[in-house]
């Protein structure tokens, strides 16, 4: 079979005891206007009530591609200019990205949209360009970016996708991280330390409370949210108010991205996806948090990832390779935006002895406390010598759009 390898692929000769999961399949939606049509007219409705003197409209940025993107924001930005004669603010949700150039702008957003809008960079250090709001549940000022806090009317923008530590991308994370300051992004993701952060995690996840929380802080007036199924394909469009568009959402991402593994694998061979979800090692732990839950402990797992960028951020990597038992002893106070990802993955790695199919080289790994598979001679050894023993040996082609269900077991 083959896996996705950055912009290509690699061919594994796999031997007839080897379980291959299929990935789940769903059913395009025609017509993504159609779908979301009367809330849109009910948003149009409301804009003509209320006369707002500037609307700010936060969409996801450049690391979640969305094909769909530049197709409703035409849509919402016609609807608005029929509706108001308002300022229009389009933010990228940025957090603590760098901003786009120009050419990112127009491949998130369409180069037509650009034009009847004005683009906010937000920067979440730039303390003369936030305004506090309130206090968080968790005893955290919260502070956004102020152009967003004066807004009249605010649209957030974003897909529904597993995350490896939020449980799901989009709604709520359009404010936190998206436009929030770096000091609450930090605490926020300093939680990760907690045992109850998970990928498709929502249900006692304090990161994803403490995102929900920040609704409460800053009125949302209308959202969009997609959900693609692993295939890449639109599943389902929702619109109207968060939190509800974002849990409905979430149950749909939950039926179209869910795969059903049985018993956790003794041996798993896991891809992540190609490019650009193999871009580095940063943007392929959603395919480790995968393997994670459908392996055994103490199991064997192979991470297929090209990673031509590395690891792809240097806090990332620089605490990779200090010990595990170090990473996993911080406490919250200690750990800081990039730290929050590099403990997540020590944790997910202890889960089985792992190994990196990679083209990063022998001391790019060594540096970061990765196993390299030396060469495929290696690996078919290894499956061979394990399937000879009776053990259950399975591959997830593409572990950074998915769910698992072990079915209990």
């Amino acid at each position: 079979m083959e896996l996705s390898y950055g912009d290509s692929s690699i061919e594994l000769d796999l031997d007839p005891g080897v379980e291959v999961v299929k990935l789940p399949q769903a059913q395009e939606i025609a017509s993504s206007l159609d779908e979301i049509g009367q809330a849109l007219q009910e948003m149009g409705q409301r804009l003509r009530a209320s006369q707002p003197s500037r609307v700010a409209i936060v969409a996801e940025d450049k690391t979640r591609r969305n094909p769909e993107l530049p197709l409703i924001l035409s849509r919402l930005l016609k609807i608005i200019q029929a509706s108001c004669n308002a300022e229009i603010l389009l933010v990228p949700a940025l957090g603590t990205h760098p901003p786009h150039s120009t050419q990112e702008n127009q491949l998130c957003y369409g180069v037509s949209n650009l034009a009847s809008v004005q683009i906010v960079d937000h920067d979440c250090r730039d303390l003369a360009s936030l305004q506090p709001v309130g206090v968080l549940a968790s005893g955290q000022t919260l502070q956004v970016n102020h152009q967003v806090a004066s807004a009249g009317y605010l649209i957030v923008l974003g897909t529904v996708a597993p995350h490896a530590f939020a449980g799901f991308t989009g709604g709520r994370k359009g404010i936190l991280p998206g436009v929030a300051d770096y000091s609450s992004i930090r605490r926020n993701h300093a939680m990760v330390v907690r045992k109850e952060v998970g990928l498709g995690q929502l249900s006692g996840n304090p990161l994803h409370e403490d995102m929900q929380d920040a609704l409460r802080l800053v009125k949302v007036n209308f959202a969009v949210q997609w959900v693609y199924s692993p295939g890449g394909k639109l599943a389902g469009i929702f619109a109207g108010d968060l939190p509800d568009t974002f849990d409905r959402a979430v149950a749909c991402c939950r039926q179209v991205c869910s795969i059903e593994t049985g018993q956790p694998a003794d041996v798993l061979l896991v891809g992540c996806g190609g490019h650009p979800r193999d871009d580095s090692l940063y943007h392929g732990q959603r395919a480790v948090a995968v393997a994670a839950q459908a392996v055994k402990p103490g199991g064997l797992t192979v991470v297929f990832g090209r990673f031509p960028k590395g690891v792809g951020h240097p806090v990332f990597e620089h605490w990779l390779g200090r010990p595990a038992r170090e990473l996993l002893g911080l406490s919250p106070e200690e750990i800081d935006v990039g730290v929050h990802s590099a403990l997540l993955l020590a944790r997910n790695l202890s889960a089985s002895e792992t190994w990196f199919y990679t083209d990063m080289s022998t001391e790019q790994c060594q540096r970061s406390g990765l196993r390299r598979v030396p060469d495929p001679g290696w690996l078919q050894a290894q499956i061979r010598r394990r399937l000879g023993a009776g053990e259950r040996v399975r591959v997830i082609p593409d572990g950074s759009r998915v769910l698992v269900n072990t079915g209990g077991a």
